[in-house]
């Protein structure tokens, strides 16, 4: 029970008593921070308003004006509810563009994969035909020495 509660309740009935003061438990705990915060017994609801008509005229129904101003602010927070739920087809349809965007996404992703995978390979393949054509470089090299070295070797004997 908030403290909140707990003073209006106490200040009205002396005790803490759900019942009298015009809520259930679970209709308290259903309540939400913001309007636990701002609880307020039925009693302390009409002292704290002031009804633009006098006490006396009573409205349409057979309500005292209190419980009006009570069930205006109930009209009021329905009012407000209905302009969030009236929302809720649009977030709804914003879900499933993002829903249909991620499946793009991943689909690009898959194939990127799968391109990078290929270049891998054909780095790969590149990497060993570099390596192959250094060997035979080098085994150029060698031989262009021994020839070089033979044709010195027959200038010399000739």
């Amino acid at each position: 029970m908030s403290s909140m509660m707990e003073r209006n309740v106490m200040f009205v009935k002396k005790h803490y008593d759900f019942g009298c003061a015009g809520i259930t438990k679970r209709g308290f705990r259903n309540l939400g921070a913001y309007r636990r915060a701002q609880w307020k017994c039925l009693q302390c609801k009409k002292v704290s308003f002031k009804p633009s008509r006098p006490s006396s005229e009573a409205t349409p129904g057979g309500n005292s004006v209190g419980e009006s101003v009570t069930l205006d602010v109930i009209l009021k927070e329905i009012r407000e509810m209905k302009k969030l739920v009236t929302k809720v087809p649009s977030l709804i349809e914003d879900i499933k563009s993002i829903k249909v965007e991620l499946i793009h996404l991943k689909e690009s992703c898959e194939y990127n994969s799968s391109s990078l995978k290929c270049f891998q390979y054909q780095v790969s393949s590149l990497e060993r035909g570099v390596s192959q054509i250094e060997k035979i470089q080098n085994s150029l090299a060698v031989a262009n020495k021994e020839i070089a070295n033979l044709k010195s070797v027959i200038e010399t004997s000739e």
